[in-house]
């Protein structure tokens, strides 16, 4: 991503970031009071969250402030249940533990409001969002299959079966899934998921 990102603002003319890869629980790197702003899109569910949250208000200035996005629920996450659906078809297991319970466990927000009321934020808001996936679908797969979700679980799993052509079989049959759903677009090149629903958080930092 960091890569995608320094491609994507060279590529506008944009040549005032810096990009960096860090802990987001540990952001140390960074001094007290630097930042005006912080956002967290669709990331802080694989987090200690608790500890992200007081990092965010560490390195944020007075008045700074901070956006969050999460998963909703299970049934509230089209693209959570096309994974499922296709990991379950490799390996049962992998559906049903682990990833997709960790991407959705924010469904109710209030954890994440108390903490960042704990850490000191105020004017905290929460509102529900819609989130329309759009994506070009080669270049998402290939990196879908990295990702904490049941699909990556499922790969795992028949591989240490002894299975082979694991990624190719499974990229052929979400294939199938997608255009069975009527979510592929650009005439197959590309993937269009509406109605993922997540919780869109922002606060302030208190003044000193």
């Amino acid at each position: 991503m960091v890569d995608s990102g320094r491609k994507r603002t060279a590529g506008m003319g944009i040549t005032n970031v810096e990009w960096a890869k860090v802990d987001a629980e540990d952001i140390s790197a960074f001094q007290a009071h630097t930042f005006d702003a912080v956002t967290c899109s669709l990331g802080l569910m694989f987090m200690e969250m608790t500890t992200a949250v007081n990092e965010f208000g560490r390195v944020l200035k007075p008045r700074g402030g901070v956006a969050l996005s999460v998963w909703q629920t299970v049934d509230k996450f089209p693209l959570a249940n096309i994974f499922a659906s296709v990991a379950r078809e490799f390996d049962e297991a992998s559906a049903t533990r682990g990833a997709l319970e960790i991407a959705t466990r924010f469904g109710d927000p209030k954890p994440i409001l108390q903490a960042l009321e704990a850490s000191g934020f105020t004017n905290i808001q929460c509102k529900e969002i819609e989130v329309k996936f759009q994506v070009i679908l080669d270049n998402w797969l290939d990196i879908l299959f990295k990702m904490p979700f049941p699909l990556k679980a499922a790969i795992a799993a028949c591989e240490a079966r002894g299975e082979a052509d694991v990624r190719e079989r499974m990229g052929k049959r979400l294939k199938e899934v997608l255009a069975e759903g009527g979510y592929l677009v650009d005439e197959g090149k590309g993937v269009c998921i509406p109605n993922n629903h997540a919780w869109f958080i922002t606060a302030t930092k208190k003044a000193v």
